[in-house]
């Protein structure tokens, strides 16, 4: 008579795991590729977020008639770079760019609010002879330009 063999050989459960390790691995590297493609996505987005802050907040500030002074420049002990708009009124409003942030600082209100974050290049150039203000941001390693036309007194 023959004798019926009903359970698991040790071969057939050596390839089980085996199957089943690569079908972890495929989905492990599959689920870590997606994570890293939605974290580059969110970066690249929070980028254009940020920018976007900075250029509303700076202009409401140069859309504002009773502008007579405007200055950039690079603060010489550490080497920031920042904007000053002056009002009338005795108002001032500062971009300064310290420690890879940006900060809008209103210096009646003493607000100082962080605009942008992991800025890597700032830059401000403010030309008086043709009132024109150019700002160079990188931001997450993604470059921002912009032009303004500045109709101060």
């Amino acid at each position: 008579m023959l004798k019926s063999n009903k359970g698991i050989t040790m071969t057939s459960l050596v390839i089980y795991v085996i199957v089943l390790m690569i079908v972890i691995a495929l989905l492990s590297g599959f689920s870590g590729y997606f994570y890293k493609n939605v974290n580059l996505i969110t970066i690249k987005e929070a980028s254009d977020e940020q920018f976007t802050r900075f250029i509303a907040y700076l202009t409401k500030d140069l859309n504002q008639d009773d502008i007579f002074f405007i200055k950039t420049g690079t603060d010489s002990e550490e080497s920031n770079n920042y904007i000053i708009l002056k009002f009338d009124g005795n108002l001032e409003h500062q971009y300064l760019f310290k420690n890879d942030t940006l900060y809008y600082i209103d210096k009646i209100k003493n607000k100082k609010i962080a605009i942008c974050n992991n800025v890597n290049l700032c830059d401000f150039v403010y030309d008086d002879t043709n009132k024109v203000l150019t700002t160079n941001l990188n931001i997450n390693k993604k470059n921002y330009t912009k032009t303004f036309m500045v109709n101060n007194k």
